[in-house]
């Protein structure tokens, strides 16, 4: 797959993770919304170096993992859920989740901040 559609998927789960919309995430990145909008669409197919380390900064991430495409998380139809996904989390859960959370960088951490809150506001 091309590196713009790499990019372009990650930029818009990222958005829907957060709630952003297209524009907000523009902002956020001082790029224009129809820069994001054909990023998301596979449209973007050759994009700068820069552009690609700027947009992996504003998602917390590295410019490896962003262009790092993506492989299936298990087989199965789409949507499809395994049973290990409903298991209640442990303590040791907890313990590596806090000990991986303070291996990470900044950026990642406020990363996944931003997305155990949107998660979150859901459940209140």
């Amino acid at each position: 797959m091309e590196i713009g559609k790499i990019v372009g998927k990650k930029i818009k789960k990222y958005r829907e993770r957060t709630g952003k919309t297209q524009l907000h995430f523009a902002l956020d990145t001082y790029m224009s919304p129809s820069y994001i909008s054909r990023f998301e669409r596979g449209i973007v197919t050759n994009p700068t170096k820069a552009t690609l380390e700027h947009i992996a900064k504003s998602l917390g991430t590295t410019l490896e993992e962003l262009i790092h495409e993506e492989e299936e998380q298990h087989a199965g139809t789409k949507g499809e859920a395994r049973q290990e996904d409903y298991r209640p989390l442990s303590y040791d859960d907890y313990l590596k989740f806090q000990e991986q959370y303070r291996k990470m960088p900044a950026g990642r951490q406020r990363q996944l901040r931003i997305i155990l809150n949107a998660l979150f506001m859901d459940i209140q």
